[in-house]
């Protein structure tokens, strides 16, 4: 476990909002007493700032985009924390900081945005209206934030435990380090379930192009992110890679190498200007490649379980 001590970090971004749902009680007990309702069994919500928003709907996405990005990116390890191998932990702090700045001035568009959002808000509440659950500007703003928190994996050959005897203090390092082993076992069957997911999506989405939706005039296709989407799942290979395994290391390399060569347009056949091939060769070529390709993911997906010590 010493490896993976230094091999690996601990990480935690957590993301903060203002909440603008509130409880509205005169409307709550007049809809009770509407419906012949008791009042504890009925519930009337407002929103301070109306969800369709522009500059709020932009800030949501952000946050969303940012949870996101660090779930994906990482594998879990304990109740607070995430893991990321040492190698990849600086990439992701790049991306988060990054998404963080332009958080920042999402959140001053809709600094700029709150006076008219106020102004407007008693014409959009009529009767809700309430000046008085309405904080600040500044405060609204503040609410929204990101913070990014790291920690090593603890050593706890090291811990001085004061008070108690040696035998009790090897059967803590002992069981500690056991849930260490538990939880690398568990990142290594994450990461499988994540990679063999990707896999077998590509392997269906390829041997389907072209096929006719049932009940449709249109037929299966794929999008760009088909082949993006997989060229990132190579980097989480890399990043979940907690013990410095060459064969997890291989299998990003070669996911790269196989499968992400070829753009998701010459995989489709689509016309590209300049290519002076005939429709048909065109669609030949986009076939074989498709098959081709389709054919070295059924490969890797079936080097899974061997390479994940996952039981068949």
């Amino acid at each position: 476990m010493n490896d993976i001590k230094q091999r690996a970090l601990l990480v935690k971004v957590s993301t903060k909002k203002f909440g603008t749902q509130r409880k509205d009680q005169d409307a709550t007990q007049k809809t009770a007493d509407d419906h012949n309702a008791v009042k504890s069994s009925v519930s009337v919500t407002k929103s301070l700032i109306p969800s369709d928003t522009p500059e709020l709907k932009a800030i949501v996405r952000l946050m969303g985009v940012i949870s996101n990005v660090y779930r994906f990116h990482t594998g879990p390890w304990d109740e607070a924390y995430r893991i990321i191998s040492g190698v990849k932990f600086a990439e992701l702090r790049e991306t988060i900081d990054q998404l963080t700045l332009e958080l920042d001035q999402e959140k001053e568009n809709l600094r700029k945005a709150m006076p008219r959002i106020l102004a407007d808000a008693p014409r959009k509440l009529g009767t809700m209206f309430d000046a008085s659950q309405y904080p600040s500007i500044d405060e609204i703003i503040d609410a929204y934030s990101v913070t990014f928190e790291t920690e090593v994996i603890p050593d706890r050959s090291k811990n001085i435990m004061i008070g108690l005897d040696n035998d009790r203090v090897e059967k803590l390092i002992d069981d500690a380090n056991a849930k260490d082993v538990r939880r690398t076992q568990e990142l290594a069957e994450h990461t499988h379930g994540v990679v063999a997911s990707a896999l077998s999506g590509m392997i269906e989405s390829l041997n389907s192009y072209g096929v006719e939706i049932e009940d449709s005039k249109r037929t299966k296709t794929f999008r760009d992110t088909m082949v993006t989407n997989i060229a990132d799942i190579a980097d989480v290979i890399k990043g979940l890679n907690i013990t410095g395994d060459a064969a997890q290391d291989a299998l990003a390399d070669t996911i790269k190498a196989k499968l992400t060569s070829v753009s998701a347009a010459v995989l489709r056949g689509d016309k590209v200007k300049g290519d002076n091939r005939t429709p048909e060769m065109i669609e030949k070529d986009a076939a074989d490649m498709r098959k081709t390709i389709s054919a070295d993911a059924k490969v890797l997906f079936d080097d899974l379980d061997g390479i994940y010590g996952i039981a068949s």
